[in-house]
Parts: structure tokens; C-alpha cells; sequence
């Protein structure tokens, strides 16, 4: 499979992560919570 073979070079180049430290998606990204947002 294309994957088993590209991921393992990519992660000794350092460009595909191996371990993430937050827990949601928005953490790994990097973004900040947004406001709430109040429907009216």
C-alpha cells in the first residue's frame, strides 16, 4: 500500500507527525477556541 511506504519516509524527514500533543483537532492546529456564538 502507497501509505506503508511514504509515511515511514516522511516521518524520518520530520514532515508526518508520530505523536500529537492536544487532544482535539483544533489543539494540533494550533487554533485558538472561538467566542461563543449566540443564536438569536
Amino acid at each position: 500500500m502507497f501509505t506503508k511506504g511514504v509515511v515511514p519516509i516522511l516521518q524520518k524527514r520530520g514532515i508526518f507527525g508520530r505523536a500529537y500533543e492536544g487532544k482535539t483537532l483544533r489543539s494540533r492546529l494550533g487554533l485558538k477556541v472561538p467566542d461563543a456564538v449566540v443564536a438569536v
